[in-house]
């Protein structure tokens, strides 16, 4: 079932930003087709950068750039995973290679600063320089038709003992604003003229108080 999404935060920046979808049992759905883009905003509404393909639960995208540039330089080297190397994924040559390494481990990313890769490609500067942006979140899910949600959250997902946590560790405690603006929901094939109940809706949160999500069935 396609899931449409246009749904713009304009305090939480795309780099912060994760989205997810889960099945009712609270599994994360991995290899879900998406086309999914986030789109840097600023705290006026305009736009700041060309939008960027997102990957489910992973907030990184904007450091794509980066990491291709390593890409050529990386191809025979195998860094450290810092202990979280699996039999899947035996070398880290990049930040999101070490995130997603400690992802599958149930580890927390708490400390950007002392991972060379990250240091290399200067992730914690991203963040601080995108501190205080919006992000428009727009495109579809393809999902199974079965019960389920999918959600927005700051900060990386990962699943402990069976429980799905979103890492806020490397936001340093920072509160999020997750007052947000619903500018299109709809499920399966757009039909003109059809009302769809969502479009329009805006949700004003409290900080740090809001998390909200939507169900399917």
């Amino acid at each position: 079932m396609r899931i449409n999404i246009d749904v713009l935060f304009p305090k939480v920046p795309c780099a912060y930003l994760s989205i997810d979808a889960m099945d009712i049992a609270g599994e994360q759905q991995i290899d879900v087709d998406h086309n999914l883009f986030k789109r840097r905003m600023d705290l006026q509404g305009n736009i700041l950068d060309q939008p960027e393909k997102e990957e489910l639960g992973d907030p990184s995208d904007e450091f794509i750039k980066a990491i291709k540039k390593l890409e050529n330089n990386t191809a025979d080297v195998c860094e450290s995973c810092y202990g979280a190397e699996t039999d899947e994924l035996r070398c880290c040559n990049t930040c999101e290679d070490v995130r997603e390494a400690y992802r599958r481990k149930g580890w927390a990313f708490n400390n950007p600063d002392s991972i060379e890769q990250c240091k290399r490609e200067g992730w914690s500067e991203k963040l601080k320089q995108q501190k205080n942006e919006g992000c428009q979140v727009y495109g579809y899910l393809e999902v199974n038709k079965v019960a389920g949600n999918f959600h927005f959250a700051p900060g990386k997902s990962f699943q402990q003992h069976h429980v799905h946590v979103h890492d806020l560790q490397p936001f340093g405690g920072e509160k999020f604003n997750l007052t947000h603006h619903v500018n299109h929901l709809s499920f399966g094939t757009d039909i003109p003229g059809r009302v769809n109940p969502l479009d329009g809706h805006k949700i004003t949160a409290k900080q740090g108080e809001d998390m909200r999500g939507f169900t399917g069935g």
